[in-house]
């Protein structure tokens, strides 16, 4: 990766995951993640995590990318000065959506209420730090654009192989929209909450990196990470597909452990039954023979 001395002066040319590749060409760059063998790849666990990330967040990109005219898609939004970023903002005429991308392949996930699970393992903070999110992002787009701006914080499960909601979810009073990225444009939908005077304002803000930042930060041009993950990817996937993407490692020991529903006590009791009703005549015979045994023994003596 060549140095990043490009300033981005509009963040609509940040493309899906722009941080996370560029912590990861870093990485590359420093050697702490090569190919090793043909077939063997070094990557330590964060950046792996990072690597599925960018995969999610570009899979969540295709979706919004079918959102119809007067919606305005931006990604890898940089928010506050710790590197934290909003993986996708859309300004649509029904308000603002924070989306923040999960990928877990294969994962078993609950949610209701405050609670989230992800393979029976909480991940409630998912739900938390969304909706914290969303407030700093109503915060400084309402600053921005001059007047209060409805933000909606939305954790969008990337590959997950079931997914059930069986209540809205609430922290704190802030209504938090977890789903899957194939319902997202369900949430956006062509209700107006805003003029197109007030959705341009919005977007025109959110575009300016200066809303978000006190100091640019240098990185390359988005366009330029796209095609240099492209090459990295291409790298590494035959590796990288032995690898776990986040996989639901717990879901075969929790059917094998879990409770067993009323079909499954019902048969094994109905199993049990028809092996006592078969061993009785061979209990009988050996008490027999035992008290026969018995017998014999006194009579002896």
């Amino acid at each position: 990766m060549r140095s990043a001395t490009h300033v981005t002066r509009d963040l609509i040319e940040h493309v899906p995951g722009h941080s996370l590749i560029a912590k990861l060409l870093t990485e590359w760059d420093a050697g702490r993640i090569r190919l090793e063998g043909a077939d063997g790849v070094v990557i330590d666990e964060e950046s792996a995590g990072w690597f599925w990330g960018v995969l999610g967040e570009r899979r969540v990109a295709e979706i919004l990318a079918r959102l119809p005219e007067g919606t305005t898609v931006l990604h890898s939004v940089p928010i506050g000065s710790q590197g934290a970023d909003v993986d996708h903002l859309v300004v649509a005429p029904s308000g603002v959506y924070c989306i923040n991308t999960k990928f877990h392949a294969g994962a078993n996930v609950w949610t209701a209420g405050h609670g989230l699970t992800v393979n029976g393992i909480s991940h409630a903070k998912y739900l938390r730090a969304s909706a914290r999110e969303a407030g700093r992002v109503e915060q400084k787009l309402s600053e921005a654009a001059g007047f209060a701006v409805p933000v909606y914080p939305v954790v969008a499960f990337v590959d997950a192989a079931r997914f059930t909601k069986t209540a809205p979810n609430d922290i704190d009073g802030v209504r938090v929209f977890a789903t899957t990225a194939d319902q997202i444009l369900r949430l956006i939908d062509t209700r107006r909450e805003l003029s197109d005077d007030q959705v341009a304002r919005i977007a025109e803000a959110a575009r300016r990196p200066n809303t978000w930042l006190r100091t640019l930060r240098p990185t390359p041009p988005g366009a330029h990470l796209a095609r240099e993950f492209d090459a990295l990817s291409a790298a590494l996937a035959p590796a990288m597909s032995r690898r776990s993407a986040p996989k639901p490692a717990a879901r075969r020991e929790s059917r094998i452990r879990g409770p067993k529903t009323t079909g499954q006590r019902v048969l094994v009791g109905v199993l049990g039954g028809c092996l006592i009703v078969l061993a009785l005549p061979w209990i009988g015979l050996l008490l027999m023979n035992l008290l026969g045994l018995v017998l014999g023994v006194v009579v002896g003596r």
